[in-house]
């Protein structure tokens, strides 16, 4: 009995407190040619109490002028309303908004409540501090710490936005329910607007210094053989020098030639370490590549970032079913146009005619020591040059669950070059892994 006893005085406490609380707030406000609705977001603004109203009945652009100054709510509405053709009632915290004429009952049935739990869809926690707002209103709750929240609403109301920092915000159909519970997923940024800095990364949108972006789309548009041949002509001020060598690497300049440092060779960071270059990594195996070019987002390397750095983040494993991946490509490497040069002949009649007449070079004394076919002897530009065959397949293996990763990638590449004995083979294997 006492224990009821005690529930009943504190509920009567709690009716005690709703009703004074219309009596002991009170309101300053000073609006000059405001709308009512804008008088409406005032008043809430200062204030517990909420206001209940059907768009489609009631004008709340009419202009008004309020000068208020420590008045209680029913004071501050008959000046607001008067000549407006509204009227209202306050219930609790609650102020209901109707057109002259229109009964209140009808008002009051209008109301219902709707209720429901928020999680997080990877891993079924509540989620507290979530807003929940009827769709094209100001009519809004947030969940508490059990992620359970309680919203009265017009029964004319559409659907619910639930929103979260981090989280995607969906729009729920009401559809007549009283109960909604609803999973949010995490926001993941794409790549494409996430730049990738020396002290961490930001969004692209957010980025003050000079930095290049390229994505794997880019670097694996034409195929090539590294990473740096894959960066040619794609970032503005980077310019990318080949090395003719089947295999071999690329000079890198970012906006020139630099002083400060021995050479002018960039700094490569792969994966947040630092290496001598990029000519080993397939260009497939790479998620994005920034390119850091002023001093600004370089300056957490000092001096040794005066020629740019190069950042490559490689691809990593993610949470699914595991994916495989199979890239190669064939392609042939043509020697350049030959040089149309004297043969054997031609040579000897032009050495003859330079040194004057010279016996031992007649044409029987060729004839005897060349054969039949002295007259064009060797061709050696056939004998150095050829055509190459280049050849690169790669193959990767990644996945992961909730608490891990991996990612396994293998390449063969053969290029075989347009001069003789110019060729280049290469095998790599990457692994890497999150735990």
């Amino acid at each position: 009995m006492s224990k009821i006893t005690f529930i009943l005085f504190f509920v009567g406490l709690l009716q005690l407190s709703a009703a004074s609380y219309a009596q002991m707030s009170n309101l300053n406000l000073k609006l000059n040619n405001a709308t009512i609705a804008e008088v409406f977001e005032k008043i809430e603004s200062q204030s517990e109490f909420r206001f209940f109203y059907d768009n489609s009945q009631l004008d709340l652009n009419q202009r008004v002028n309020v000068d208020a100054t420590n008045r209680k709510i029913d004071e501050v509405l008959n000046d607001v309303f008067k000549n407006t053709g509204f009227a209202y009632e306050v219930l609790d915290r609650h102020i209901l908004i109707r057109s002259n004429g229109n009964g209140i009952s009808t008002v009051l049935q209008d109301q219902t409540t709707v209720s429901g739990t928020v999680t997080s869809a990877s891993d079924k926690q509540p989620m507290p501090g979530v807003t929940v707002l009827v769709k094209g209103t100001t009519n809004g709750t947030v969940t508490n710490v059990d992620g359970n929240y309680r919203l009265t609403i017009n029964e004319n109301a559409k659907s619910l936005i639930f929103s979260f920092i981090g989280m995607t915000t969906q729009e729920i159909e009401i559809g007549g329910k009283t109960g909604i519970n609803v999973e949010l997923q995490e926001n993941i940024i794409g790549v494409e607007e996430v730049v990738v800095i020396g002290y961490g990364t930001v969004k692209k949108s957010d980025l003050t210094g000079s930095v290049a972006v390229v994505s794997t789309k880019d670097l694996t548009r034409n195929p090539s053989a590294s990473a740096a041949q894959s960066l040619q002509g794609r970032a503005p001020g980077v310019l990318v020098i080949q090395n003719g060598a089947p295999g071999g690497g690329a000079t890198i300049r970012v906006r020139g030639v630099g002083s400060i440092n021995k050479g002018s060779d960039p700094i490569y960071i792969v994966d947040g370490v630092q290496t001598s270059g990029i000519s080993n990594i397939q260009p497939h195996e790479i998620e994005s590549m920034q390119v850091l070019k002023d001093a600004s987002a370089a300056a957490i390397y000092g001096a040794n970032g005066s020629n740019g750095v190069i950042i490559v983040t490689t691809k990593r494993g993610k949470s699914g079913k595991p994916q495989v991946n199979f890239n190669s490509y064939v392609g042939i490497n043509l020697a350049p146009e030959q040089y149309d040069v004297m043969n054997a002949d031609q040579y000897s009649n032009f050495y003859r005619d330079l040194k004057g007449d010279m016996p031992e070079y007649n044409q029987p004394f060729r004839q005897k020591y060349y054969g039949e076919g002295w007259q064009e002897g060797t061709n050696w530009q056939d004998q150095m040059f050829k055509t190459g065959l280049n050849q690169n397949y790669h193959l990767s293996l990644a996945g992961g669950g909730e608490n891990s990763n991996y990612s396994v990638a293998m390449s063969y590449m053969n290029e075989q070059g347009t001069i003789i004995k110019r060729n280049a083979e290469r095998y790599t294997l990457r692994a890497n892994s999150d735990f």
